[in-house]
């Protein structure tokens, strides 16, 4: 991928925060990606389940949302910092 991530006028996107976007747009420097008028991040939890993989380097946990399936997923490994 060569582009980075642009997000905007999405009120119920929540998560934005819980995404590794770097792993979806790889070389793309955080600060190229925008998210702009978005739901606001006090109505969402921003909160990955426990079930979710904590990566090794940064103790995060990453997530698409809350629930027990919404753990993000690397295409080589499985889920973040457990190889499949």
């Amino acid at each position: 991928m060569k582009g980075a991530v642009r997000l905007s006028q999405n009120k119920k996107l929540c998560n934005i925060d819980t995404i590794d976007w770097g792993m979806l747009a790889p070389g793309v420097p955080k600060e190229k990606h925008v998210f702009k008028e978005n739901r606001e991040e006090k109505m969402c939890p921003n909160v990955c389940n426990r079930s979710c993989v904590v990566e090794r380097n940064s103790q995060k946990r990453w997530c698409w949302n809350s629930e027990a399936d919404g753990c993000q997923k690397d295409p080589d490994f499985g889920e973040i910092g457990r190889p499949s």
